[in-house]
């Protein structure tokens, strides 16, 4: 899939979670109802300009499992890995 400006676009998307996550210039997070029937945003995107302003991109991104809490982890283009909490909305 691509954006608007041609970029390859990724989505990321977790059953358990119930979350579509669209990671850019910011990261979008969705939420699904306990039906999958509805989509709605949830909290405010998080600005990653700060974090990538290098020109790298996401290239991959898996929901971290065993922490308690709602965190993800980023694989940017030049292969640096960071994690994401979605409840304080910052890298740890």
């Amino acid at each position: 899939m691509r954006s608007a400006e041609g970029k390859v676009l990724c989505l990321f998307f977790s059953q358990i979670f119930r979350a579509l996550i669209v990671p850019q210039r910011t990261l979008h997070v969705f939420v699904f109802d306990e039906h999958f029937s509805n989509l709605q945003g949830w909290a405010n995107p998080f600005e990653l300009s700060d974090w990538y302003n290098n020109g790298e991109t996401i290239t991959h991104m898996c929901f971290v499992t065993g922490t308690g809490s709602e965190e993800v982890l980023l694989v940017d283009s030049r292969a640096q890995a960071r994690i994401y909490s979605l409840v304080t909305q910052g890298f740890r």
